[in-house]
């Protein structure tokens, strides 16, 4: 299977000396939890480091709650999997899925990432051959609520000449400019259990069901304990997730359905924050005299959503 390599974000991580490892002897694909509800790839990196006396991070790759993969190890031998650390890679994922839920757009940058991977692994012929930690190991992780067989699902689904992972929802795509904000209002619908007019017109009932799906996802996604009703308030500002370049899931289709309604094209509505989803955000924040960065945080939700 030929997958493209998904967007992967350098982590500025610093490291002793690394051993490169050999492609050709990796048969397994490792999938890891951190057993702790919110480090960040740096505070992993560093407990590694400190704890561990490792020379950093053990991990070859690790993914974020909003699904941006980070590069670890990358393609040298990791410190993940003991007396296997040279023929297999392991992918870590942020939580404690012990206790704690797998995202949406964790699975689905896992399913991307792990393609990927199998692509470039001769001896790794398919989604069988992705396991978990404890599968060779005595251990807990990746924990019980690790999605595998979604993970396993989205890359035996996907098209052969595609590395982007079948999205779980139907998603309506837009047949012309004048039918996107139909488009989302269909797609709240249909996710949300709402009932808005698919009119194609942004007013206020649009608005409200679109912060109430953010809500929804916020509390499913991180636990946000808000009252979903639609309404932006402290709370719902204060509970807010940045989003970024290679962002995927609920979240980002919530974003561009937004720009939609803002009259901007984010190039598809597919869940997926690429080049044209990050080139309509900083249009959006440009016009809204925000900082362009095209990191889509507290201001320009707040905009968005105003």
């Amino acid at each position: 299977m030929m997958s493209r390599k998904p967007n992967i974000v350098d982590g500025k991580l610093s490291f002793g000396n690394l051993t490169p490892i050999n492609k050709n002897r990796i048969s397994k694909l490792v999938q890891h939890h951190m057993a702790h509800k919110s480090w960040t790839v740096q505070q992993v990196h560093n407990f590694h480091r400190d704890s561990n006396k490792w020379v950093g991070i053990g991990y070859n790759w690790w993914i974020a709650f909003d699904g941006t993969i980070y590069k670890g190890r990358g393609w040298n031998v990791g410190a993940h999997c003991a007396g296997n650390n040279s023929t297999t890679l392991g992918i870590g994922y942020q939580g404690d899925f012990t206790s704690q839920s797998m995202t949406d757009a964790q699975v689905e940058s896992g399913a991307a990432l792990n393609a990927w991977l199998m692509s470039q692994c001769p001896n790794i012929k398919s989604a069988n051959d992705i396991i978990g930690h404890k599968d060779i190991v005595a251990t807990a992780c990746p924990g019980k609520h690790f999605r595998m067989t979604d993970l396993k699902d989205m890359i035996n689904n996907q098209s052969k000449k595609s590395s982007t992972p079948k999205q779980p929802n139907k998603t309506p795509q837009p047949s012309n400019t004048n039918t996107y904000i139909r488009t989302f209002q269909t797609w709240i619908n249909s996710n949300y259990k709402s009932k808005l007019a698919t009119d194609n017109i942004y007013g206020n009932l649009t608005k409200r069901e679109a912060i109430r799906a953010y809500q929804k996802e916020l509390n499913k996604q991180f636990k946000a304990g808000l009252v979903e009703d639609g309404i932006w308030g402290n709370n719902t500002l204060n509970a807010t997730r940045v989003v970024r370049h290679g962002a995927r899931g609920n979240i980002t289709y919530i974003l561009q359905g937004m720009l939609y309604c803002h009259k901007l094209d984010p190039n598809g509505f597919d869940g997926i924050f690429g080049n044209g989803c990050e080139n309509a955000v900083k249009k959006f924040q440009r016009q809204n005299k925000l900082v362009v960065d095209g990191l889509v945080g507290r201001d320009t939700w707040s905009r968005l959503f105003r």
